[in-house]
This record gives C-alpha cells, structure tokens and sequence, in this order.
C-alpha cells in the first residue's frame, strides 16, 4: 500500500475493530518491510471522522492506544488513517511511505498483558524477550501488572499503577524519584527498576552508559533516558518535570502528601499516595478514585466515582506463604477474568482468564532452563546465562510460530550484556558491535557468506538518536533540533 510523497491512507478494520483498553503493550503495529522505512503518522477512530492521532512510526513499529475518556468498558476504533511525512530535505527521489500490513489486536480488559505466550522478541528489539501470559517475567519469576485509571482525551497525561510481585507494591507513573547516600545516587522509576549512579563532585557515572545519563542541573538533577525522556528532579529528588522531543510536558507540584501534576495542554490531576508512593486518592475533571489498602498495605480495591455513580475492581492475594503475591482480579462488572498461581519460591507459574482462557504455564527446571506452555500446548525451553546479575536468554528450543521466530535460535552476549551474535534454526548468523554507550554501531546479517550484508550506525553525542544510517545501498543521515525533534532527513544512493 503506496501512499505516495505526503499521501493519505484509511483503512476500515474488520469487527469489532481494536480495542483502547490501556495497555502498556502494543495494541496496533504498523509495518514497512525494508531496512530504512519512510515516517508515517497514525491516526484512529471510531467513525471515520474525528480521528485521535497514536503516534508516529517508521519501518516495522508497534503503538499503545490508550482508554480514553476514562470509561470502565472498552472503546473499539473501526478506522486507521496513515499520513506519509515527507523528509524536509533529500538527495533522492522520495516516492512516500509503502505500507505492508496494518495490524490491529482486539483485546478484552483492561489490564496489561505481556506479548503473545511463547513469543521470544518484539520486532525491532535485539535481545530475545522473556515474557509469557498476562505478563510474567519467567527469567527471573516476577509477576507485574499494569493498570490505567485515568487517561485525559487529549495529551499525554494520564495516571497507571504498576504492581511488581518482587516487593508487592502497586507504584504510580509519577512516582519516579531520586534517592541518595554519600557518595551515590539511586534513580527508582515508577515500574521499580533501579539506577545507580556514583558521585564525585559535579561529575555522575554509571556502571553502564546505556542505561541513561544523570546529571547534576543547578541545584537539582537531570535524567536523560535511552527513549530521549527528560526526567527533572529537585535538590531532595522528587520528579518536578517530565517531557519528551515530541512535545510533550507534565509538570509536578508537592503540597504534602498531595501531588499536581498538569501537562503542556492545560490538562490537570491531583492525586495523595502513601509512603511508598503507593496511591490514596486520585482527582481527575470530576472522577476520583479512592484506594484501600489492608493493614499490610495490600491494595484491596479501587473505587471510582463520577456524577453520583461508583464502580470498583478487587485484587485478591490468596497465597498463605507469600501474602503479598497478587493472585487475581475481579472487574467492575464483578466477574473475575484474572488468575496467576505461583511455585513456593513466588514465582508465578500460571497465568489465565475466565474460565481458563489464554492459559500459561510456567516451569522452572533445577538448571536454571524454563518451560513455557502456551495456550495451544506448545512448550518453549529458554536456556539462560547470567552477565553482570541479570539472566540472559541464551538459546531456544521449541518449534518456531509467527509469534516466536526465534524459536531453535542461540545467542551470545558481551560483557556488558549486550547481543553479540544471534544464529537461527538455519544457521544464520547476524554480529553485533556497540560504541561505548551500548548504542549499535555495526550489524552483519548472514555473516561469513557472501550473501553478508552490514549497516553500519552513527549516533548523536549526547542524545539516544542516530545521525547516519549506512546500508549497502543508501546513506540516510538525521538531523534534530535541541530537543531532540527531528528536523530534516536525506537519503543519498550508493
């Protein structure tokens, strides 16, 4: 599908079209076969006229579609439109973006499910994906769950909460901060990862540059992250600003226990939460949500009210050896569509809906190697080694499927973690080099043959942006703004 120098394409989806259900995973994917992909824009809608801008894609990429309008059921679009972006200048003919398939996943609920079971990447990642069911985390048994309550119409603002069964909280998306001893700095960010840095004077360093940059602005502190997003916090390390080079801003103010954050359009919440930056209250253009937690500051429910009305979703904990393990939800409509069991250790070892659907299993072997179980019964063996204290797929064993290429694929990494070779069921091999930022700068696909084809990467000093892409028959060069907005593309034929 051509859409020709600054063309339009709209697409009508079969029913019931895709679901807005604030997932954190992709619900649509948008794909251009081809080494170097042209931008496009993506739009969605529900009757083929007023169209919700999604985001922007290039080459093979996949977008979120968040529940809008903060309603408890889920909202179908029925309608894609692609918008071609020609570059500002170029050294080539530019014919537009060419458009291989458009996909679109209905989806039922609105908690956060991990990729397809069984699947071993996500396009365009390097490394293999260690993800199964709604979701779990099978290389190192943790359970997360990711849940929108509030999401504005317009803008990038909204408010979810992600629980981590590694310490059974449930964390905001504002909740990112900064902690600090005497000579080190530990970036928390709202999922719970965490970020060392060390200090000496004004100079911050890591132990690994692919990791983000910190540092000192002022009085206070500046994170840059791999995605471009600046995190601003203040001399005690809470989170004054966020934005991204697409425009985006969302600013926090503290008054106690009570935060305000309010974004580039206007659009404004105000929420308190506990300690642990766990939730209490939530205030959103008339809807608030109230949290209950137990006394073991389990979250037991979420209560939504709006004009007089209210709703609430439960969370269960039902394993005795381990009480803070989340085992279930129950939805607004009191059916329960989740389940998750775990081994004695609290590594989940299932995941399902009502009535069994979508069924994961999960089994850990004394090897350190982990069996997955799918819903259609197809098992995956995942072989690990671990680098630096994380475990890293090393090889899969299984039969491959659409959703799992790289079944009977070996991997190796370097020292830093990073892929260094992957070999496939075929015996292709593809090498890998980085600069020392963990940013790609070469990669040979069908290595040691003739057919061996290398692109080659330059980045942006200081921003997670490519400057020039080499491949065996064109140059493309990028150029940014301050803000990391790009602001021209030329393609040169080689």
């Amino acid at each position: 599908m051509s859409l020709g120098n600054g063309g339009t394409l709209i697409l009508k989806l079969a029913e019931p079209g895709i679901a807005a259900s604030g997932e954190a995973f992709p619900d649509i994917r948008v794909v251009e076969i081809g080494e170097q992909g042209e931008p496009v824009d993506v739009y969605i809608s529900q009757n083929g006229a007023d169209w919700i801008l999604v985001g922007s894609t290039i080459s093979a990429n996949s977008l979120d579609i968040d529940q809008p309008t903060n309603a408890n059921t889920e909202t179908y679009y029925k309608y894609v439109k692609l918008i071609d972006l020609p570059p500002v200048q170029s050294g080539a003919p530019y014919a537009g973006a060419d458009i291989d398939a458009v996909v679109a996943i209905p989806r039922t609920g609105m908690e956060q499910k991990g990729p397809p079971s069984n699947s071993c990447s996500t396009p365009g990642q390097l490394e293999p994906e260690s993800y199964a069911g709604n979701p779990v985390n099978f290389s190192i048994g943790n359970k997360s769950q990711r849940e929108v309550d509030y999401t504005f119409p317009h803008g990038s603002l909204q408010f979810a909460r992600t629980y981590n069964s590694l310490d059974g909280l449930w964390r905001h998306n504002h909740s990112t901060y900064l902690s600090f001893s005497q000579n080190d700095v530990r970036l928390t960010m709202a999922d719970g990862r965490e970020l060392f840095f060390s200090v000496s004077g004004s100079i911050v360093t890591s132990a690994s540059k692919d990791l983000g940059v910190l540092t000192k602005s002022g009085t206070g502190w500046e994170f840059l992250s791999t995605s471009n997003e600046r995190f601003t916090f203040n001399s005690t390390g809470q989170l004054t600003k966020w934005s991204t080079p697409q425009g985006a801003i969302q600013q926090l103010a503290y008054s106690g226990t009570k935060v305000t954050v309010t974004d580039n359009l206007g659009n404004t919440l105000s929420f308190t939460e506990d300690a642990a930056h766990q939730p209490l209250t939530l205030t959103a253009s008339g809807v608030t949500f109230t949290y209950t937690y137990d006394s073991e500051k389990r979250l037991l429910s979420v209560t939504r009210s709006a004009s007089g009305k209210s709703s609430q979703r439960i969370y269960h904990y039902e394993y005795t050896n381990n009480n803070a393990l989340l085992s279930g939800v129950t939805d607004e409509r009191g059916v329960r569509f989740s389940t998750w069991g775990y081994d004695d250790q609290g590594r989940p070892t299932s995941s399902e809906h009502t009535n069994g659907a979508d069924r994961v299993t999960i089994k850990y072997d004394n090897d350190g190697s982990v069996a997955v179980t799918n819903e259609f019964g197809r098992v995956t063996k995942y072989s690990f080694q671990t680098i630096r204290g994380v475990r890293l797929i090393s090889s899969i064993d299984g039969e491959p499927t659409p959703n799992c290429p790289n079944s009977n694929s070996t991997f190796t990494y370097d020292a830093r973690g990073l892929l260094k070779t992957r070999t496939d069921a075929k015996g292709n091999l593809t090498t890998y080099d980085y600069n020392d930022r963990g940013l790609e700068t070469s990669r040979t696909e069908a290595s040691g043959t003739p057919q061996a084809r290398t692109v080659t990467t330059e980045w942006h000093p200081t921003l997670f942006l490519k400057t020039k892409v080499t491949e065996p028959d064109r140059i493309t060069t990028y150029q940014y703004d301050a803000q990391g907005r790009q602001t021209g593309q030329i393609v040169t034929p080689r």
